[in-house]
């Protein structure tokens, strides 16, 4: 084997050890908010946590591609033409907390976090691994039921529909910003119905 061959296995061995420390650590941040919402937790606390959780997502390399099926525009429009029409026909959404308007920075904050976390490093991931399929069940049901904690059982088919959403929106635009975005424009509408 040669010099190149061998610094290049290296480097992927580290890398796939980088992002299963870093898809262990997100998932220990995502499911330690619960416990630091029922302590009584402040803002401060989760913005730090939903902080360290998009910096956890982001410490691995990411082999982001281009758009598959759509342009992001077409994608993000459709997203959110999605979520307006759950937001119109159900208007029922988890609960945010007493004060919204304080709370928006954080839900964007959370969104944006989330979405680095499933849609750029759990996708990618199994992507990798078992392709798109994969992919989209294995982040989306995920998703789900890491909210269970927080929310209660009765959220898993609006959480899976959403990851579904989101999923759906990172393999058609290529990337995870489109699914943050639209996951984004869903928490903002939580505190503004």
């Amino acid at each position: 084997m040669s010099m190149t061959a061998t610094a290049e296995r290296s480097t992927a061995v580290r890398n796939e050890a980088t992002t299963l420390v870093a898809l262990a650590a997100g998932m220990a941040l995502l499911l330690a908010r619960s416990a630091v919402i029922d302590r009584g937790g402040s803002y401060s606390w989760l913005v730090l946590l939903y902080a360290l959780l998009g910096a956890v997502a982001l410490v691995c390399p990411s082999r982001a591609g281009r758009a598959r099926l759509l342009h992001p525009a077409v994608v993000l429009a459709l997203g959110l033409s999605a979520i307006g029409v759950v937001a119109g026909s159900n208007g029922e959404w988890p609960p945010v907390g007493p004060a919204p308007a304080a709370a928006a920075g954080l839900l964007v904050l959370a969104a944006v976090s989330e979405e680095a976390f499933f849609r750029r490093l759990l996708y990618e991931r199994v992507l990798r691994w078992s392709g798109v399929t994969a992919a989209v069940a294995v982040s989306s049901l995920v998703f789900a039921l890491v909210h269970v904690p927080l929310y209660g059982i009765q959220v898993v088919p609006v959480d899976l529909a959403a990851g579904v959403l989101f999923s759906w929106q990172r393999w058609a635009s290529g990337g995870w910003a489109v699914p943050a975005v639209t996951h984004s424009a869903a928490n903002l509408m939580a505190v503004l119905a």
